[in-house]
């Protein structure tokens, strides 16, 4: 009875070592399901998404054609270079090509990693995360909780305390690294008695082929999944490339009405300056008819007037004496004083006098 008790403990330790083995450096599921499996580097190189296991995560939705993405990405990859064993980048692009993803990584000789432009996860992310600018840093824990969604203001204003500041967060679940997890398996193993010296005798019958028969069909079950899986991730990479013509479609339509906008802007500006010429060139137009009408006034004045030759004889008065300076003004010798003329008036003509102080017609 001895013998079967130390072969199950035996067993069961075996059992769990092989367990531990099997999930060594493994990717906590809610990351896994965020990013996939997979990931580049900006040198185009892939990588398994294990390389993320037990680090807070950046996602680093960003562009090279965008100016404040390229401004911000220095001080991202400085902060991620600077906390190594804590946090790891994860560029998630909306470059329009893979090339230019890549050549938008180099120029910014961004380290960390980068989910490939054609990836199903791409728009998944941009769509979960309701991303409508960038750039945007989302943080996540090890196990895919969300711990911020400021992670850009954080690592611009903070960057000496987000760590910690993160790790505070109560979304924040540490996950068991390589190393911790070689730790405890190695304390696991020094802490174990001596096995026994004697061979056990003979196994009996156990239930141990039916669970393996059950793990295989679980396996096939998971097989299956997989590959339904796969093929939606066909179709969704078959509509990012879709969507990615329209919008290539798109920016070409943008880019002919910003053309047309232009034009219709500067025939604006021209018509504006058209405008304020003959405005100004109406404006001189007009002060030089002002002018012409004086003038024509003063002819008028002028034609009305029946004395401008200064001495002349008049039978009913005698002789009288005026011109353009002080018509309409009459100085009569016979009187001698001033009239002054009633302008228009003949047949006959009025003449106020100024020294009887009445009127007088002649």
């Amino acid at each position: 009875m001895k013998i079967q008790n130390s072969f199950i403990c035996f067993s069961s330790m075996i059992l769990f070592l092989l367990a531990t083995v099997s999930a060594k450096a493994e990717l906590h599921q809610g990351m896994k399901d965020l990013v996939g499996s997979s990931l580049i580097d900006k040198n185009g190189n892939e990588f398994s998404s294990e390389v993320l296991n037990g680090k807070m995560i950046g996602l680093y939705f960003s562009a090279g054609w965008c100016p404040p993405c390229k401004s911000f990405s220095p001080k991202i990859r400085d902060f991620r270079d600077q906390n190594p064993n804590d946090f790891e980048i994860v560029m998630v692009s909306a470059d329009n090509s893979s090339s230019a993803q890549l050549n938008y990584m180099k120029d910014m000789d961004m380290s960390g990693y980068a989910l490939a432009l054609n990836s199903s996860k791409t728009n998944q992310l941009y769509s979960q995360f309701k991303v409508t600018g960038i750039p945007t840093v989302v943080i996540l824990s090890p196990d895919g909780s969300i711990i911020s969604q400021n992670g850009r203001s954080d690592i611009t204003y903070n960057a000496n305390t987000s760590i910690s500041t993160w790790k505070e967060s109560p979304n924040y679940v540490e996950t068991k690294t390589e190393e911790k997890e070689e730790e405890a398996e190695n304390t696991s193993v020094s802490n174990a008695p001596a096995p026994p010296s004697t061979a056990p005798p003979t196994r009996p019958g156990s239930s141990l082929e039916k669970q393996i028969e059950e793990l295989k069909a679980e396996n096939a079950k998971k097989d299956a999944l997989i590959a339904e899986l796969s093929d939606r991730a066909e179709q969704c990479e078959q509509l990012a490339v879709d969507a990615n013509a329209s919008c290539t479609a798109l920016s070409g339509e943008v880019d002919r009405l910003k053309a047309e906008v232009f034009a219709a802007t500067n025939e604006n500006n021209n018509l504006r300056s058209q405008l304020s010429n003959a405005e100004n060139t109406a404006s001189a137009c007009s002060m030089e008819l002002a002018e012409v009408k004086q003038q024509l006034e003063q002819c008028q004045a002028q034609a009305q007037a029946p004395f401008l030759t200064e001495w002349m004889y008049s039978p009913e008065q005698g002789w009288l004496y005026t011109n353009a300076e002080f018509f309409p003004f009459i100085y009569s010798e016979s009187e001698g004083d001033w009239l002054l003329y009633e302008i228009g008036s003949s047949s006959p003509r009025n003449f106020f006098n100024y020294k009887d102080n009445e009127w007088q017609s002649w």
